[in-house]
Order: structure tokens, then sequence, then C-alpha cells
């Protein structure tokens, strides 16, 4: 998730990365402050 918020980069070319998709990229984000007391498995 990190590498997203890295400046300049494209959610898009991440998620392709990682073999996932944008909107689980962005749903993710939206819950990042709860990442932290979870593991979570993509």
């Amino acid at each position: 998730m990190a590498e997203t918020f890295a400046p300049g980069a494209v959610v898009s070319e991440v998620a392709r990365r990682f073999e996932v998709s944008t909107d689980r990229i962005y749903t993710l984000s939206k819950h990042g402050d709860r990442l932290d007391d979870c593991r979570v498995v993509i």
C-alpha cells in the first residue's frame, strides 16, 4: 500500500504489478487507518 502513496506513483501500475484491481487499492486506502491492526490478504 505504501507504494501507492509515493510521489509520482500511478495506482493502475501498482495494481498491475501486484495483480489486484484498482478498486481493491482504493478500498484499502479508504480503510487504511484500520489496516494497522489487522492482516490483509489480497
